[in-house]
């Protein structure tokens, strides 16, 4: 994508995005979440250095995403 979250200042940001999904995903409920690693290659991996959003209650420190919600694929 051609936005860069490092650089948000605080307040509301809007994007979109379109996502492809595999042709043979089974239905059923699915989280939506975002992950927003440092880009340094040293600490991609590291969930401690992720952007993590001031909302409550998304924050996952397990994986360093800040989990949105769920989606249904039929």
């Amino acid at each position: 994508m051609d936005v860069d979250p490092h650089r948000w200042e605080s307040g509301q940001h809007t994007f979109s995005a379109t996502v492809s999904l595999l042709a043979d995903l089974s239905p059923g409920e699915y989280i939506l979440a975002l992950w927003l690693p440092d880009p340094a290659d040293a600490l991609r991996n590291d969930p401690r250095y992720a952007i993590r959003f001031a909302n409550e209650n998304i924050w996952d420190a397990t994986s360093g995403w800040d989990v949105l919600g769920s989606v249904w694929v039929k």
